[in-house]
């Protein structure tokens, strides 16, 4: 049995999955826009047609995780804390982002009508 070893360095963009069957690259293909995913141990990069070089996105802790993204200044980190339940799923998020986005919930008639229904027992 043979291992293929590749260096596996970003800027060579030379990233193998074979060895000891860890994922290393994703490649998503979208119309003619190809997206690549690349893991480094906790850290994840991603890299568009647009950019030139693999982007930080974040990088995981034992508590949760920092997600980067691009401001004027340059990389800002936020930091996302984890609560997760007795299984080891996250139940919450805590992060210590300043902003917040209020997304409005469109319901059904149909939906309303079931809901509106139900009645305490």
């Amino acid at each position: 049995m043979s291992l293929k070893i590749v260096c596996c360095l970003l800027s060579q963009r030379a990233l193998s999955s074979e060895l000891f069957f860890t994922k290393l690259k994703k490649s998503v293909k979208t119309g003619n826009d190809t997206t690549h995913t690349y893991y480094a141990g906790a850290i994840q990069y991603t890299k568009t047609p647009a950019d030139q070089e693999p982007v930080l996105d974040f990088m995981m802790t034992d508590e949760g995780r920092v997600a980067f993204s691009e401001t004027t200044e340059g990389l800002k980190g936020t930091y996302q804390y984890f609560i997760k339940d007795h299984l080891g799923n996250n139940r919450v998020l805590f992060t210590t982002e300043t902003t917040t986005t209020v997304i409005q919930a469109a319901w059904s008639q149909k939906t309303q009508a079931r809901k509106c229904s139900c009645s305490a027992m």
